[in-house]
């Protein structure tokens, strides 16, 4: 009777309530324009294959180094605040690129984008797992409920993506900076309105390096947690890093820009479908299926040189890889103490842009002196490594809504 009480239409409802200021705020968050259109951008200011991976590289580095302090002050503070700073450095950030003409001053704008992705990286998953814990007692509904996020960040992006293009069809690609703002600080205004959970807070070691220790130690105590992170972080960098470069394949294609915003829309809907397609993937055999989808894609955009047939490979990349990642990562969540949530997957993101960096530049190494197509046999490689470590991993023991 106790579990049949826990899911509830007034609890599913009143957790429904309590995130909606987050719902809003990520789908604002999202609703960038100059997403759409800043490869092009890019292009246009001087960048070459090379120093776009450069660039993600900087802004990797940054995030690299920002990575667990931002999760250790989630966990200690406030992750709403957070987000709120992270927001506060994304505006920052968008200025100076508005203001750009070359790399150099774009470059510098890429590091406030990093310490954004640091103070984003493992909030919004501690919090709904959180929440989840607090009204429900279990994290049973993890999927569920973190699809509604990836759905108002997808809308965001559609959003963005439509406005981009047209902006930057009629006004121009710098406009689409600067019309971002508004979206960004509204944004700001509704994560800090929202209610946060607080069950992070009980048992809380007082010593910060007593805190720094524990985050550390619950991600790399057992051998199956760190064969899982292998896994979750590899396919990681594939939707990671595809979303990133993915521009520069349209761009070699000669994509009209009139096609960037609807190819936008259809990888920005990646992330709300991917997160939806996760609750049908739990096991290990649907997960490594899945993977092997993926395989297949990224060789039929390294072999066929097709706009069409590039855009729906790439969206399917990202819905199939960015859903097994919100799988792994519930599974993630399902053995770490709530006290150290927030900085452990700030922890593994720091992992991840440690591995970001050095593939981006080889990326766009290999496309300077050969082409983008053949530098995709990069995520080919990351890829069967995520497989691989997917397929030896045993399962781990459930240690959920600990706070110990």
């Amino acid at each position: 009777m106790e579990i049949a009480l826990q899911n509830t239409p007034s609890k599913q409802r009143n957790i429904f309530k309590q995130m909606l200021p987050l719902y809003i705020g990520n789908l604002l968050q999202w609703s960038v324009f100059w997403y759409t259109l800043e490869k092009l951008f890019l292009l246009k200011i001087g960048f070459d294959a090379g120093s776009v991976g450069l660039c993600i590289a900087i802004y990797s580095a940054t995030a690299l180094i920002m990575e667990v302090p931002s999760g250790i002050l989630a966990d200690r503070w406030s992750r709403k605040g957070t987000l709120a700073l992270g927001n506060i450095c994304l505006l920052i950030g968008t200025i100076i690129a508005a203001i750009s003409t070359n790399v150099d001053t774009y470059l510098i704008s890429s590091v406030f984008w990093g310490i954004y992705i640091a103070m984003n990286s493992g909030t919004f998953e501690a919090i709904v797992y959180d929440l989840l814990l607090e009204k429900n007692g279990n994290a049973d509904s993890y999927e569920k409920e973190y699809n509604k996020l990836d759905i108002a960040c997808s809308i965001g992006l559609v959003a963005g993506a439509l406005g981009g293009g047209i902006i930057g069809q009629y006004l121009g690609l710098r406009e689409t900076y600067w019309l971002s703002i508004p979206a960004i600080i509204l944004s700001t205004i509704f994560f800090w309105k929202f209610k946060e959970p607080k069950i992070h807070k009980a048992g809380q070691d007082s010593s910060l390096m007593l805190h720094v220790k524990t985050t550390f130690e619950s991600v790399f105590q057992k051998k199956q947690l760190v064969q899982l992170l292998i896994s979750l972080i590899f396919i990681s960098l594939v939707w990671l890093i595809v979303s990133d470069i993915n521009q520069l394949w349209l761009a070699a294609l000669m994509t009209p820009v009139v096609l960037y915003g609807p190819a936008q829309v259809l990888s920005s809907c990646a992330y709300g479908l991917g997160s939806f397609f996760a609750r049908f993937v739990k096991s290990k055999q649907r997960v490594l299926v899945s993977m092997f989808v993926v395989l297949v894609c990224l060789i039929i955009i390294i072999f066929i040189h097709n706009i069409w047939v590039n855009i729906i490979a790439e969206f399917i990349t990202l819905l199939i890889a960015y859903g097994i990642s919100v799988v792994l990562t519930h599974e993630l969540n399902d053995n770490l103490p709530s006290k150290v949530r927030a900085g452990s997957s700030s922890a593994i993101g720091a992992l991840k842009r440690l591995l970001t960096i050095p593939v981006v530049l080889l990326f766009g190494y290999i496309a300077n002196n050969s082409d983008v197509f053949k530098a995709g046999w990069l995520f080919v490689i990351i890829l069967i490594i995520a497989i691989i470590s997917r397929y030896l991993m045993k399962p781990a023991t459930k240690m959920e809504a600990q706070n110990d």
